[in-house]
């Protein structure tokens, strides 16, 4: 069941992602690291719905200039932070936290190489979209 504080963060998230950056232009090489993250996992996807959000993402990031949501340019910041909590604590809704890569995103929270950071805007988009499938189908443990 959805919580009422649940469906405030996650339309908070989206409307503060919908925003625009907080921050000054970023250097190449994080869009750079984040566009080649987007390429290579299509390219390893292994089912059709992961290549579909995949492929998605990319064009939604293209058309922003493979500006990240999530991420500073040199650490994971605010957003960041506040979406992998959610993530992480996805079992309160009835949900898997290990469906949202909450492992692998814990880790990369502390990153400050674009190629890390790029990775961990991968999979905080993935989470979020997977999480608001999960949640609009009514999926639990």
């Amino acid at each position: 069941m959805i919580t009422l504080r649940r469906s405030f963060w996650i339309l908070w998230l989206l409307v503060v992602a919908a925003a625009g950056p907080l921050r000054p232009a970023l250097a190449e090489d994080l869009p750079e690291a984040l566009a080649l993250q987007l390429n290579s996992g299509v390219a390893a996807a292994g089912t059709d719905e992961e290549i579909q959000t995949l492929t998605v993402l990319d064009r939604f990031y293209r058309e922003r200039d493979y500006r990240p949501l999530w991420v500073l340019e040199t650490s994971s910041g605010p957003r960041a932070q506040e979406l992998s909590g959610l993530l992480i604590a996805a079992d309160l809704d009835g949900l898997d936290p290990s469906d949202y890569h909450v492992e692998e995103v814990t880790a990369l929270v502390a990153a400050v190489q674009p190629e890390n950071l790029a990775r961990l805007e991968v999979l905080l988009s993935l989470g979020l979209v997977r999480y608001a499938a999960d949640l609009g189908q009514g999926a639990s443990r």
